[in-house]
């Protein structure tokens, strides 16, 4: 391999932070057998962060040669989120600095995907040449925290497998398709920025420091950035219950959005309990936008004031009668709900479901109220100008992959009589 190649360049001027990065405690830890399980689920969650950024800037990048380098099968951002989602009703808090750094590494991610994607590419070498310390980590980590492959260690156990071979394959291709000193020298430069916040991230994470750990979103959800979540553990007993009792009475979020709907929910929950407390106007209004901006993307507003009711019903259920934030959400959830209710009551929501039963053919099918609640609510939220509502939301409802042909005939027409009915 020449010294101009881009791989030899980035292993050689990134040599030195390597090394620091090796001899951290959290390292020494995991060599040593001391290593914590707050420790290992903070090592996970900046991973989680830095590999959401770097793969959701991957997929809309237009450079055919990082398409080249990078390949679907070097995700590893699905692994990182189910290890992370193992430990979700462990809620263990973490290190404010860990986060930072990888927050940090995130946002310059996306800076130079806008900017001069080539230079992703550092970002790749940084990640993906992990992939051979990963396999010594492995059975460190297993052993000393017990955990195995589908148990807290996806993450790790996926190389045991072929991942230092696919880097490898991709450092070539590296070496073939970036040959330019300066597309070499921003590639360089990434690199060495990502290590950098790797190594001030790792050394916050262990020793780690009892007083100075908190609970921060991207625990709940590595790709949710940084926003306020509460620091009283019933408070966030109260979240996670919420958003289960939320997707159990509607499914649509985890058949369209899977896992990624849950995290959503669950930071979202995070972010309206402190919301709560809050003067009530204020509340309202941080409410009704980001019922805008869910309604805009597939989740019509009637989910996050359902989402809200109940998380006042369980917070009710943990905290003092008094508690004014469980009053201030029911209060927004209104706000929200009573919009649906002016125009498209629930009886008559209840009567076109049961239409649209006979029209299909089915009998007590959840799927139809389910549909006309969804339906009923992007309606209402588009005539009230919330742009999108209906067609993000009937992007899928009525996709044919998915649907029949009758089915999605049915909704259509419930569509146009609801758009008509409230005219």
């Amino acid at each position: 391999m020449p010294d101009t190649a881009i791989s030899k360049i980035l292993k050689n001027s990134t040599r030195e932070i390597h090394a620091s990065i090796e001899s951290t405690p959290f390292a020494q830890a995991v060599l040593k057998k001391e290593i914590t399980i707050e420790a290992y689920l903070g090592f996970i969650r900046v991973l989680a962060v830095i590999h959401s950024a770097l793969e959701g800037c991957l997929s809309n990048c237009s450079d055919q040669r990082i398409l080249r380098i990078w390949s679907i099968e070097m995700q590893r951002s699905p692994l990182l989120n189910d290890d992370n989602d193992f430990f979700r009703w462990d809620l263990i808090p973490e290190s404010p600095e860990a986060v930072k750094a990888a927050l940090e590494a995130a946002a310059h991610i996306r800076q130079v995907a806008g900017n001069n994607p080539i230079a992703l590419a550092g970002a790749v070498y940084v990640l993906m040449g992990s992939t051979k310390g990963a396999v010594i980590l492995l059975p460190l980590i297993a052993k000393t925290l017990n955990l195995t492959s589908d148990k807290g260690l996806s993450y790790l156990s996926c190389h045991g497998g072929q991942g230092p071979e696919q880097w490898d394959a991709a450092s070539a291709v590296m070496d073939e398709v970036i040959t330019d000193p300066d597309e070499i020298k921003a590639a360089q430069d990434t690199a060495l920025l990502i290590f950098r916040k790797l190594d001030k991230a790792f050394k916050a994470v262990f020793p780690l420091q009892p007083a100075e750990m908190k609970y921060c979103a991207t625990g709940f959800n590595p790709e949710s950035g940084n926003h306020p979540v509460p620091q009283n553990k019933l408070d966030l007993v109260a979240v996670l219950r919420a958003s289960d009792a939320c997707l159990s009475e509607y499914p649509y979020f985890i058949y369209r959005y899977g896992k990624r709907g849950r995290r959503y929910t669950d930071a979202d929950g995070a972010w309206l309990t402190t919301a709560a407390e809050l003067e009530p106007e204020t509340m309202q209004s941080q409410a009704g936008w980001l019922a805008g901006v869910l309604s805009s993307r597939g989740m019509p507003s009637i989910l996050l004031a359902r989402h809200l009711e109940i998380l006042s019903r369980e917070l009710s259920f943990i905290q003092k009668e008094d508690d004014y934030r469980i009053s201030i959400l029911t209060a927004a959830a209104r706000s929200i709900g009573d919009n649906l209710e002016n125009n498209i009551p629930g009886n008559m929501r209840k009567l076109r479901a049961e239409a649209m039963e006979q029209s299909l053919g089915r009998k007590n099918d959840f799927c139809c109220h389910e549909a006309l609640d969804l339906i009923s609510s992007a309606v209402v939220d588009e005539a009230n100008g919330i742009k999108n509502a209906i067609e993000s939301l009937m992007l899928w409802l009525i996709d044919p992959k998915r649907f029949s042909k009758q089915w999605i005939q049915v909704l259509k027409d419930e569509v146009e009589y609801l758009r008509t009915a409230i005219d």
